[in-house]
């Protein structure tokens, strides 16, 4: 790619490990690190009945129910519950985000990004006449002070992504050009800025003293793991919201914000994979299914026995039936996967397939020295689904003799102490914005999120060879190397993708099929109220 070449990124105009959980406990399904699912693999799915087509006019107040995750954090560079993303993706805004209803780059904040032809340098050039909350224009202080501050804060997931920026690099060119200096060429820059947490905020910004935003919505009201109320806020750059008001109740029971739907409570809430036929057949409402790449993967700690046998970690991936585990742990409303995550990746690797073959794990575990293997798998009840495939996993084991103990947990004390030692452990993820993205959160040996511990040289020397490589179809061979070594000797069982479904009222306009794995996508300006 020349200097001047915008190639696809040019396209339309203990770590705190919960927020990466996204849309899975958003409802539905599933977190964010990777790319994103359209047609991959086998599985029903539910239909979508669309929402109501426009015309779109402004007012009212639109009303929410959401799982309620937790208490998280108003602070969008401390997110840890997808709500907090809901409120980053509403208060806030990004130099790029994900284009809604597809898996495409769409500047924000940012007018260009371009690198030199090494890519170790990327120039920012931000839109003009772009204004806060409180009337500040955005300025490239408000970006060098947003990456400083994710920087700066302990704890703050955006470490996980930014890790190839050095803060001390990005500097001013003038007031609407910022420039990254690379400590090393990174190719594909503006996806790391394209994940929840890669918020750029007011210079000065501070959620308690002065909580300013550039996005479409000022956040009017907060208690923590209950409400928050956002007000459409008119001098916003682009769509400004059509709704006067949303209120976003959060409540953790499923049954109970089905019941809000149906006694008139909300305008939308999602609906659990078990209870997607009947809604389907219920003209009061209208849905949307979201073919995520949100997984609900097995984690095999690569470095503890036995899962640090490659023959063990290929038997129990040949245990589970992909098609059956769709049908029983989500009620076809997913897609059977083949353990490689980011399926939305322009460099996906859909020709590996991996499919149940019972006596082939029996001759990998003889071969290892387990023929009589027993496991414990660690889970709680952090996202819809999780423990139905603990069960589905554990029952299709036992054809290969395999005896799966499944230890049940507290969320919290699940994500405490104890998070990323498990041997063997549940997790959950929604899409992230590229597979380079969801390698740097979760499969390297510096990663942020170690659940597997996979630990691989030869992988680890194919990623700094793939951010240093310009060239698309180069990359793309490079990551398909990767995902070849995620194949036969990778530490995560990834049965399946899943869908999200949106449940709304019939006087609600302007839904659309989001990909990321997130109820709506998280776009509540797009919504309209007949």
């Amino acid at each position: 790619m020349s200097p001047n070449q915008q190639s696809r990124f040019h396209l339309t105009a203990r770590p705190n490990r919960r927020t990466f959980l996204g849309g899975a406990l958003a409802g539905g399904a599933v977190l964010l690190g990777g790319a994103t699912l359209v047609g991959c693999g086998s599985g029903s799915t539910a239909g979508t009945r669309a929402a109501s087509a426009g015309p779109q006019k402004k007012g009212g107040t639109l009303r929410l129910a959401l799982f309620n995750d937790g208490p998280g954090s108003i602070d969008p560079h401390l997110q840890s519950v997808t709500n907090d993303a809901c409120r980053a993706v509403n208060a806030h805004d990004y130099l790029a985000y994900r284009k809604l209803g597809t898996s495409e780059v769409e500047y924000r904040l940012a007018e260009s990004i371009t690198s030199n032809a090494t890519g170790d340098v990327w120039t920012v050039k931000l839109r003009d006449g772009v204004v806060s909350h409180q009337g500040k224009k955005l300025s490239a202080d408000d970006v060098i002070y947003s990456i400083k501050r994710m920087f700066s804060l302990a704890g703050s997931p955006s470490n996980a992504m930014l890790g190839f920026i050095d803060p001390k690099g990005v500097v001013k060119k003038d007031d609407l050009t910022v420039v990254f200096n690379l400590p090393a060429p990174y190719a594909e820059f503006i996806y790391p800025m394209m994940t929840v947490t890669s918020v750029i905020v007011p210079d000065g910004y501070d959620p308690k003293t002065n909580p300013d935003g550039f996005g479409p919505f000022k956040i009017s009201k907060y208690e923590a793991a209950s409400l928050t109320v956002y007000d459409r806020f008119d001098d916003y750059y682009g769509q400004v919201a059509w709704v006067d008001q949303v209120r976003a109740s959060e409540i953790t029971d499923p049954q109970a914000r089905l019941n809000a739907l149906i006694g008139g409570q909300v305008d939308y809430s999602d609906v659990p994979a078990e209870q997607v036929k009947v809604y389907e057949s219920n003209a009061a409402y209208n849905l949307v299914t979201n073919k995520t790449g949100g997984f609900r993967p097995i984690a095999m700690n690569c470095q503890v026995s036995p899962y640090d046998q490659v023959a063990v970690r290929q038997a129990l991936r040949l245990l589970v039936d992909r098609d059956q585990l769709v049908t029983q742990a989500f009620n076809g409303s997913a897609t059977a996967a083949s353990d490689l995550h980011s399926p939305h990746d322009p460099d996906f690797r859909s020709d590996l397939v991996r499919t149940q073959d019972i006596d082939q794990a029996k001759s990998l575990l003889k071969q290892a020295g387990y023929e009589d293997l027993q496991v414990e798998l660690f889970t709680a009840e952090f996202a819809p689904g999780v423990t139905a495939t603990t069960q589905v996993f554990a029952e299709q084991a036992k054809a290969a003799g395999v005896d799966v103990k499944i230890t049940t947990l507290q969320t919290n004390a699940y994500f405490g102490d104890r998070y990323l030692t498990y041997p063997l452990s549940m997790s959950s993820w929604s899409e992230p914005p590229s597979y380079l993205a969801q390698v740097a959160f979760s499969d390297l040996k510096a990663s942020t999120f170690k659940e597997t511990h996979f630990e691989d040289a030869e992988f680890e020397s194919l990623y700094k060879q793939a951010n240093r490589q310009m060239d698309d179809a180069k990359r793309g061979d490079l990551k398909g190397q990767m995902q070849e070594i995620q194949f036969e000797r990778g530490g995560y069982i990834i049965p399946a993708f899943i869908n999200n479904v949106d449940a709304y009222t019939t006087n609600v306009v302007g839904a659309v099929e989001s990909t990321d794995g997130y109820p709506m996508g998280f776009h509540y300006n797009q919504l309209s109220l007949a």
